[in-house]
């Protein structure tokens, strides 16, 4: 299940403004980026098994593609299908 901010933030009984505030506090990153992050390391352990770039993209909860492709290439300095052909041998 994908949990919204509001629904963690109803949960816990704060707003999910007051919510990011604090993480960035604590973690000393935006939660989008934290995030972000956790989903390209995931990106990270499925790309060698992965034949179906579009679908692992959209598993990890990209809009598409292309921006998948290009948000991996921004942070790891190449793309996944180079990383995947890379890890495969």
């Amino acid at each position: 299940r994908r949990w919204t901010l509001a629904e963690v933030g109803a949960a816990v009984g704060h707003s999910p403004v007051y919510l990011t505030q604090v993480f960035q506090q604590v973690e000393g990153l935006p939660l989008y980026r934290y995030h972000l992050r956790l989903r390209l390391a995931r990106a990270l352990d499925l790309l060698p098994q992965s034949d179906d770039l579009t679908s692992l993209s959209l598993d990890l909860g990209f809009s598409s593609h292309s921006h998948f492709t290009t948000v991996f290439r921004q942070t790891y300095g190449r793309s996944p299908s180079a990383f995947r052909h890379a890890a495969l041998r």
